[in-house]
């Protein structure tokens, strides 16, 4: 008797294959980084999620208002006003 184990893996999986590239860190950033990586989670995960709790947009308008001169805010003010 012969057992035959299959697989099934998505086509797209196959096809398309994940791009990744290197992001240049300081050992430090690195180090910290760890610090958030949890469970089977990966460094493109942690990214992503970090950047979700830290829109661009967000982050762009208050890079604007310092251009303008206005007055300097910390970050927990500015979250606080966002309810974030």
């Amino acid at each position: 008797m012969i057992n035959i184990i299959t697989s099934i893996i998505p086509i797209d999986a196959m096809t398309s294959p994940k791009r990744y590239t290197t992001i240049p860190v300081r050992k430090e950033t690195l180090d910290k980084l760890r610090g958030y990586k949890v469970g089977g989670a990966t460094y493109d995960d942690l990214i992503n999620d970090l950047l979700t709790v830290h829109p661009p947009e967000e982050f762009f308008h208050e890079h604007l208002r310092r251009l303008r001169g206005e007055k300097r805010r910390t970050w927990a003010e500015i979250r606080e006003e966002l309810d974030l």
